[in-house]
C-alpha cells in the first residue's frame, strides 16, 4: 500500500477567553460554530486542528466527536432515489463506545446552532452477522481491534465510512484513522478503501491529512 505525507498546514481554533471556564456542551457549540460557519456543500471551508494544550478544557473525545461529524461533510455521498429525504445522518458505534456523552452533546449543539443534525446509533460489541449499514459513518472502537478485518470484509463495497483512533486500522482496510501528531488530531486516510466503497473524499480533507495510502 503507497502512501503520501501531507506538509499542508492550517493555523489553530483560538477560543474567546469567557468560553475555557465553561462546560464542555458550550464549548462543543464554539467549535461546532467555527467548523461550520461556512455554507453547505461549500469545500473550500478549512477542516480545523486544534491543539490539546490549547485548550485544556475540552476532552479528547469531545473533539473527536466534532471530526466525526465533521468528515461526515467532507464526504461525498453516492446518491440513490429518494436520498433526499432519508433524514439525519447517522453516526454508529460498534464496540465500547469512548465518547461518554460527548456525541449526546453534539448533538443537541448542532440542534441550538441551527445547523443539520445526526442520529447515534450503539450497535454494541460485535457479532458476526450484525448489520453495521444502518449507518453513514461507523466507528470501530479500539475493543474490537480483534474484529477489525471481519467488520471491514462485512461492509465492503457499502458506502459506510469507516474510523477508528487505533493503530493498524488503515492497514486493516479502515478509511479514516484518527491519530495524535504533534499534540493534535489529525488522520491518515485510505483512498482505496473510500473508492472501492464509491465514497469520495474532498481535497480538503486529503490536504490536512498526515498520511494518505493509495
Amino acid at each position: 500500500m503507497k502512501y503520501h505525507n501531507s506538509t499542508y498546514q492550517t493555523s489553530l481554533t483560538k477560543f474567546p477567553k469567557r468560553l475555557k471556564r465553561r462546560p464542555g456542551k458550550i464549548v462543543i457549540l464554539a467549535i461546532v460554530t467555527l467548523l461550520l460557519s461556512y455554507p453547505a456543500g461549500s469545500w473550500a471551508a478549512p477542516v480545523q486542528h486544534i491543539a490539546f494544550n490549547q485548550e485544556q478544557q475540552i476532552q479528547e473525545y469531545e473533539l473527536k466527536a466534532v471530526y466525526l461529524y465533521n468528515f461526515l461533510n467532507f464526504i461525498h455521498w453516492p446518491t440513490s432515489p429518494g436520498s433526499e429525504d432519508l433524514g439525519p445522518m447517522v453516526i454508529g458505534i460498534v464496540g465500547k463506545s469512548p465518547f461518554g456523552n460527548a456525541l449526546e452533546a453534539l448533538k443537541v449543539s448542532l440542534e441550538v446552532a441551527g445547523k443539520p443534525t445526526i442520529a447515534i446509533k450503539e450497535f454494541g460489541p460485535y457479532r458476526s452477522g450484525m448489520n453495521l449499514t444502518a449507518c453513514n459513518l461507523l466507528f470501530i472502537s479500539a475493543s474490537e481491534t480483534q474484529n477489525f478485518k471481519n467488520i471491514i470484509e462485512e461492509l465492503q463495497q457499502s458506502p459506510v465510512l469507516t474510523v477508528a483512533d487505533t493503530q493498524d486500522f488503515i492497514k486493516a482496510g479502515g478509511m479514516i484513522n484518527m491519530i495524535k501528531h504533534e499534540g493534535k488530531i489529525r488522520w491518515e486516510i485510505n483512498r482505496a478503501a473510500t473508492n472501492n466503497a464509491n465514497l469520495r473524499v474532498s481535497s480538503q480533507l486529503l490536504k490536512i491529512a498526515i498520511k494518505t495510502f493509495e
